[in-house]
């Protein structure tokens, strides 16, 4: 399988804080990285969204790897779905979040259906990509309103608290489409791996490392994204987590 391009997208300064860890500290060469001049600014809308990514990871069809910070940008994940498209006519996405991003836009007060948050993309995704299922990795299910001929698959975070998820992640894994698409959303985590915006977790880092190598083993991943990092925990472990995905997932 093809390498990685490793791709940085600085929409906060806690994305920028991972990026000069990654290059100057874990020694990873980054492709590109794209830094907004207006840090912090929430993209909501899906064609500049879409446009904000076709310039971060350009126009190879080559599998790219996007590491961002807050877990606020989490919805620009749907942009980077929408390049997976040029990849694969069908694939499956696999969601590590403790939330399952699957709200309607009424719930959040949107007015129109271009509109996303993070709290709101997943269903998007399964709406408008060539991602023919889901994989919800760490969250309560979503509502029972859900995308029509799309397969909602689910881990729970009791059964990620338990320990005890790994038989059942490769039965999951055998409904999925052989090309899958992973995106992280390290509030999964417990609260010793990393600092985010959100209170932790239940995974550990062993527990999730051993779920990408299961998912490695037995499918073949086109695209991933990694977010989460609250920017707080000075003494590095959030950004060693992000060194530790991206070595697991090469």
């Amino acid at each position: 399988m093809e390498k990685w391009e490793l791709i940085s997208l600085e929409t906060d300064y806690s994305g920028e804080t991972v990026a000069e860890f990654l290059e100057k500290e874990a020694g990873l060469p980054i492709k590109r990285r794209m830094q907004h001049k207006r840090k912090e600014y929430i993209v909501k809308l899906k064609q500049r969204i879409i446009r904000i990514i076709s310039e971060a990871v350009g126009a190879s069809k080559n599998r790219k790897m996007v590491v961002m910070g807050s877990g606020s940008f989490h919805h620009y994940t749907y942009g980077l779905c929408k390049h997976a498209d040029k990849i694969s006519q069908n694939y499956g996405y696999i969601h590590f979040d403790q939330h399952d991003d699957y709200q309607y836009e009424e719930e959040l007060g949107y007015r129109d259906k271009q509109r996303l948050g993070c709290g709101s993309f997943v269903k998007d995704i399964l709406e408008d990509t060539n991602a023919s299922a889901a994989l919800f990795i760490g969250s309560v299910p979503p509502k029972p309103i859900l995308v029509p001929g799309k397969r909602h698959l689910h881990i729970k975070d009791k059964e990620i608290a338990s320990g005890n998820w790994f038989e059942k992640l490769q039965k999951k894994l055998a409904w999925l489409p052989f090309e899958v698409y992973l995106s992280f959303d390290l509030d999964v985590m417990e609260g010793k791996a990393i600092t985010t915006a959100w209170s932790p977790g239940f995974m550990t880092t062993k527990d999730l490392l051993r779920a990408i190598a299961i998912i490695k083993k037995s499918k073949k991943i086109i695209g991933a994204d990694i977010i989460g990092y609250g920017g707080a925990d000075n003494i590095v472990p959030g950004r060693e987590l992000y060194q530790k995905i991206i070595k697991a997932l090469s």
